[in-house]
């Protein structure tokens, strides 16, 4: 009885607002998620830089923001735990405005069916395949286990984490030079923040005058167990990123395990962390100044996020 008297008010109610010109709330606009700024040549190519650096490929997203399926599409990107795990372990998503980034679709020959429309190209900048998304839909939106699917298609394959180590003794011992070896996993958080720092050009140039930097993916290189036993003893715990600088030979000269027992990360306290990063450098160096390692400190501080938090609090 009382729904259906709701039921005849509300038809009333929607009535009355149509005979009086009356409007439905307009829905809230999203922000854009291609930039139209024309350069996205250039960020194809930092793109291409950061997947050469972490066996990656980069995977192109032609649209607009003009496009409802290129937001759907970039929803499953985000949202879906699958695509987005692949998303932020495999590739470097670069979004390719289909007016304002002619020249991408140029360079590389990309020839689209629609939008959104998908092109994968690997760290040397060779298009491996393109890709229609009609097919990766299902009714109204798209399927995250075809989008998945094709994702793990088009995937690096992985390295071999022993491999990746002897090259790194064979540089370093080439270029006398002690080697920086670092843990990291595309989950986390920290590690990715030292990545982005190490890959700043001002950074890698300091950091490179005494080291050979190599990274072991526990997660994406096979048999990265083996050579993470080589160099971190059970004692010094399973946190990440962890690093040591080694000799020419693989000998252990310092770790990021503190003599408390407690793993740095990314070292960005003052307190604690950069301190004992410092002595690391200190008890390693060749060339690094002490002006080199000042940059570094200030470089550290202003890396850390709750900096930014304080500052934004005391303005």
């Amino acid at each position: 009885m009382y729904s259906r008297v709701f039921t005849i008010a509300g038809v009333l109610l929607i009535g009355a607002a149509a005979l009086y010109g009356a409007e439905e709330p307009a829905k809230p606009k999203r922000e854009p998620i291609y930039q139209v700024d024309g350069r996205g040549t250039q960020r194809v190519k930092a793109a291409l830089v950061r997947a050469g650096a972490d066996n990656k490929r980069v995977l192109l997203m032609v649209g607009g923001n003009w496009c409802g399926w290129c937001y759907k599409l970039h929803d499953v990107f985000q949202q879906d735990g699958t695509v987005a795990s692949l998303i932020r372990s495999e590739y470097d998503l670069v979004m390719i405005d289909s007016q304002a980034d002619k020249d991408v679709i140029a360079k590389w020959k990309i020839q689209p069916q629609g939008y959104p429309y998908l092109a994968v190209v690997d760290a040397t900048g060779k298009k491996l395949t393109e890709q229609e998304t009609g097919s990766l839909e299902i009714g109204s939106k798209h399927d995250p286990r075809r989008v998945a699917a094709f994702l793990e298609r088009w995937r690096a394959q992985p390295l071999e984490a022993s491999e990746v180590f002897a090259a790194a003794l064979k540089q370093a011992r080439t270029q006398e030079k002690n080697i920086f070896i670092r843990i990291g996993a595309p989950w986390c958080g920290w590690c990715r923040r030292m990545d982005k720092f190490l890959a700043q050009p001002p950074i890698a140039k300091i950091v490179e005058k005494d080291y050979v930097v190599v990274k072991i993916d526990q997660q994406r290189m096979t048999n990265a167990k083996a050579v993470i036993d080589k160099i971190r003893k059970p004692s010094e715990g399973g946190g990440i990123p962890w690093f040591a600088f080694l000799d020419a030979k693989g000998n252990i000269l310092v770790t990021s395990t503190r003599p408390d027992g407690r793993n740095v990360g990314f070292p960005v306290d003052r307190q604690t962390e950069i301190p004992h990063f410092v002595n690391m450098l200190k008890q390693t160096r060749s060339k690094i100044t002490d002006a080199d390692i000042e940059l570094l400190v200030k470089a550290l501080v202003a890396a850390d996020p709750r900096r930014r938090t304080e500052t934004q609090r005391s303005r």
